[in-house]
C-alpha cells in the first residue's frame, strides 16, 4: 500500500452567473453569428492592409480529438501554411520515439518577427470549470534544437479574459486575442478592429516579451537551423464543460485565424518591445497545516484497514509541488521538472516544461523517492490521500491520473479521477474524517 497527495489544477474560485441570451448558430452558441464575425474581421484586416505594413496569412485554430496530456481537458492548437515558415522547421518539430508521447507539432509551431501579431476574433466556449488562451515558446535553439514548451506569462482564463460578455459572463461570447512583442502593432491591431466595429473592450493582449523570446531576425533566411529563432505555439486549454454535446459541437469547430507579418519597411522603423508584464500571485494565503490532524487519521484508518486484509504498508512517500523555473525553462536544455530520469524504469527524462500554466499546480515525486520500489503488481493497492482542493475553494478543478510509463497518457492504460468522484472517498476508512468539507 503507498500513499501520495492528490495533484491540484490551481486556478481561481469562479462564480457562475445566469448567461445572457446567445445566438444559436448551427451547432454552437454565441452572441455574435459567423457572418458578423467574417465581416468585423474583413474590414478589420482591410485597415490593416491599408497601412501597407503587413502581409495577412490566414491559419485555423482546432481541437485535439487525440487523447493527449490532462484527460480533464482539451487543447486548441494554431496552424499555418507550411509555406510561411523557415524550411526545416516541420522536420525539427517532429518528436521521435525518445520523448513521452511520439507526436508532431509539425505546423502547429511558428516563427514570428519582433513586430509580427498573431490574431483570433471568435466565440468562447459553453459553460465549462476553466478555460485559458497563452502563447509558448514550444522550440528554442541552444545550440540545437529542444522542446522547452515554456509559458511566457499568466494567460488570458475565463475570469480576466475580456469579451463581450464582461468579467462576469464569459462563456458563450465573442473575443479578441492577439499575440505580439510590440507596442506599435498592438496600437494598430486595436484600431483596426474598434474602426471595424469591435469593442476594445473585448480584446486581449497577450504580450510575447522581448526578455524572453528570441523573435526571427531575417524574414528571408531560407532555413530554421540558420535563423535559429524561436518557433513559437498557442495553447487554448478548455476543461470540464457542463454539458458534453456543447463540448463536441464547440470542439468540432475551425475557427480562422491571421499571422499578421510585418513587411521589411515597418520592420525597419524598429520594433518597440513590451515590457513582460507582471505574474499575478499564486494561492490564497491561506496555510493549510490544521488539516493534518485529520489526514493524520485518515492514513492510520487506512493502514488499519488494509492490515485487517492481510496486507501491510510497504511504501509511502509525500508529495512534492511542481512549479517550473520558466526562466530556466528557456535556458537550461537538459531541465526537467516534469518528467524527471527514473534509472530504474530505464527512462532518461524528457528536458522540458510541457506547457506548464501559471494557473495550474502539478505535483510529483521528490528528488529523494527510491523509484525502484514502485512496481505496481497485481498483490499490491496503490492509495492516493489528500486534500479535494476544490470544496476548500482554493481551485476551480483537480484531478488525479495513474498512468502506464510504457503507454503514457493513454486512455485504455490510465486512470483519472476528478474532484467531483473523489468526493466522500474518506468515508470508505474514516467517516468522521470524511463529513469534513475538504473531503
Amino acid at each position: 500500500m503507498r500513499f501520495q497527495y492528490s495533484s491540484t489544477m490551481a486556478v481561481f474560485l469562479v462564480l457562475l452567473l445566469a448567461m445572457t441570451v446567445v445566438v444559436i448558430e448551427g451547432v454552437i452558441r454565441c452572441d455574435t453569428t459567423a457572418k458578423e464575425r467574417e465581416m468585423i474581421v474583413e474590414d478589420a484586416l482591410g485597415n490593416l492592409r491599408e497601412s501597407q505594413d503587413f502581409q495577412v496569412i490566414q491559419g485555423t485554430l482546432t481541437f485535439n480529438h487525440r487523447q493527449i496530456g490532462n484527460p480533464a481537458g482539451r487543447y486548441g492548437t494554431v496552424s499555418f501554411p507550411t509555406w510561411s515558415q523557415p524550411l526545416g522547421l516541420c522536420k525539427s518539430t517532429t518528436f521521435n520515439q525518445t520523448s513521452p508521447i511520439p507526436f508532431s507539432f509539425c505546423n502547429i509551431a511558428f516563427t514570428l518577427g519582433p513586430r509580427d501579431a498573431i490574431v483570433w476574433l471568435g466565440c468562447t466556449p459553453p459553460p465549462a470549470a476553466y478555460f485559458s488562451i497563452r502563447s509558448y515558446v514550444a522550440f528554442r535553439f541552444s545550440p540545437s534544437v529542444w522542446f522547452p514548451a515554456a509559458e511566457l506569462g499568466d494567460p488570458a482564463n475565463h475570469m480576466t479574459l475580456n469579451s463581450t460578455g464582461g468579467p462576469e459572463d464569459p462563456f458563450e461570447k465573442t473575443t479578441m486575442v492577439f499575440s505580439t512583442g510590440d507596442r506599435e502593432t498592438a496600437r494598430h491591431v486595436k484600431r483596426a478592429f474598434a474602426k471595424a466595429g469591435f469593442p476594445r473592450g473585448s480584446s486581449n493582449l497577450d504580450v510575447i516579451p522581448a526578455e524572453l523570446a528570441r523573435f526571427r531576425e531575417r524574414q528571408e533566411t531560407a532555413f530554421w537551423v540558420q535563423d535559429k529563432s524561436d518557433a513559437f505555439a498557442w495553447q487554448f486549454r478548455v476543461s470540464q464543460f457542463e454539458d458534453p454535446e456543447a463540448a463536441e459541437a464547440y470542439f468540432d469547430q475551425t475557427w480562422p485565424v491571421y499571422f499578421l507579418r510585418a513587411r521589411p519597411e515597418y520592420e525597419k522603423r524598429g520594433a518597440k518591445p513590451i515590457p513582460r508584464p507582471e505574474a499575478r500571485p499564486r494561492g490564497t494565503g491561506q496555510d493549510e497545516a490544521y488539516l493534518h490532524p485529520s489526514l493524520d487519521k485518515l492514513e492510520e484508518e487506512i493502514i488499519v484497514a488494509y492490515a485487517s486484509k492481510g496486507s501491510k504498508l510497504s511504501y509511502r512517500f509525500p508529495m512534492d509541488h511542481i512549479v517550473p523555473d520558466i526562466e530556466r525553462c528557456l535556458t537550461d536544455p537538459q531541465y526537467a521538472p516534469i518528467f524527471k530520469p527514473v534509472p530504474a524504469w530505464h527512462f532518461p527524462g524528457w528536458p522540458s516544461c510541457d506547457w506548464f500554466s501559471a494557473d495550474a499546480l502539478y505535483t510529483g515525486l521528490p528528488d529523494t523517492t527510491d523509484l525502484s520500489a514502485l512496481t505496481f503488481p497485481t498483490n499490491r493497492t496503490f492509495v492516493v490521500m489528500g486534500v479535494n482542493q476544490p470544496r476548500l475553494q482554493k481551485s476551480i478543478y483537480s484531478n488525479l491520473m495513474l498512468t502506464a510509463v510504457a503507454h503514457f497518457e493513454d486512455p485504455a492504460h490510465s486512470v483519472n479521477l476528478t474532484a467531483t468522484e473523489l468526493q466522500g472517498s474518506a468515508s470508505m476508512f474514516a467517516p468522521e474524517v470524511s463529513r469534513k468539507r475538504w473531503d
